[in-house]
């Protein structure tokens, strides 16, 4: 991706999120958002997609055609949000910061008119958001679509797994076969979270079974026992 589909409009959203989320800063006299989340209001927050569509072009194997229809599906995603962004993101944003300004005074009458009125914003928002991510993913052909469930497989077990557990090239080049088939074995027609959930399951199993020393099962339990819910996040 090149200019704004990736940095420009980054940068302009990162402000947004701020609001939206509850972790912008406050003016100086301490009675709302700063000032600054003002300029940001061109531009809606992505959440973690973007990280999602980066990693989809940095570890598929794509062909020319595959990368441009890529991309056309994400500059597609992203016009549609921006144009959401242009009718509803101001009133959006103000309703989040008059909410967290009243949470901050315990006013709860006033929390709750707020909430009332974000509310129905937040979740078009979130649908318009989810319906584009399902078809960037779609704009995929099947091989690499099983491909992305894979490689999200491979990169939840390296989160999971971060500097506890190092795997030999070996083991790593057995755990992405183990990832392919358990991706290949998944039912298409499950929405993506409880597939990715219940391959993950089957994949993480076999991968302690047939690739994990004794040594690092043992540490392995324990990282599971510290991520009772990890099969659920993604």
């Amino acid at each position: 991706m090149h200019g704004r589909t990736i940095l420009g409009s980054f940068i302009l959203m990162v402000g947004a999120l701020a609001v939206l989320f509850g972790c912008g800063g406050e003016s100086e006299d301490g009675t709302g958002p700063a000032s600054d989340s003002e300029a940001v209001l061109d531009g809606p927050p992505l959440g973690g997609f973007q990280d999602d569509y980066e990693k989809m072009v940095e570890r598929l194997d794509l062909t020319a055609e595959e990368s441009a229809s890529l991309e056309a599906a994400w500059q597609q995603h992203l016009d549609q949000l921006e144009s959401w962004w242009a009718q509803h993101g101001k009133a959006l944003v103000e309703h989040e910061a008059t909410m967290k300004q009243a949470a901050k005074d315990r006013d709860l009458p006033a929390v709750k008119a707020a909430k009332a009125k974000a509310e129905p914003l937040r979740k078009e928002f979130r649908a318009l958001g989810d319906a584009g991510e399902v078809q960037v993913v779609m704009s995929l052909p099947p091989d690499q679509r099983k491909a992305w469930d894979a490689e999200q497989l491979m990169m939840k077990l390296e989160e999971l797994m971060a500097a506890r557990i190092k795997l030999s090239t070996e083991q790593a080049a057995s755990a992405q076969l183990l990832a392919q088939k358990y991706a290949a074995d998944a039912n298409p027609d499950v929405a993506v979270q409880n597939r990715l959930a219940q391959s993950f399951l089957d994949f993480e199993r076999d991968l302690e079974k047939t690739v994990l020393t004794p040594e690092q099962r043992t540490i392995y339990a324990q990282v599971k026992d510290e991520n009772k819910f990890r099969s659920l996040r993604w």
